[in-house]
């Protein structure tokens, strides 16, 4: 799947071996698709509670943009 240790924290989807990996600099845990789709909530729970949706752009991708939480950029 392609994990290396890297700082902070990484959720890998692989469509190719149907795997869902959660990594930090500690640990790594996967499981299959088919196994448990907690981490798949998860991942979308952290990920609308960072982000704010601003809908498409002009090619129809969608916009996200990261929540600010202090007065720094």
């Amino acid at each position: 799947m392609g994990l290396d240790a890297t700082k902070g924290f990484d959720i890998v989807l692989d469509e190719e071996t149907k795997m869902v990996a959660v990594q930090t600099d500690n640990d790594c845990k996967k499981t299959h698709f088919t196994d448990s789709l907690l981490p798949i909530q998860l991942f979308f729970q952290m990920f609308e509670s960072l982000t704010e949706y601003h809908g498409t752009d002009k090619d129809g991708l969608h916009i996200f943009k990261v929540r600010q939480f202090d007065s720094s950029n």
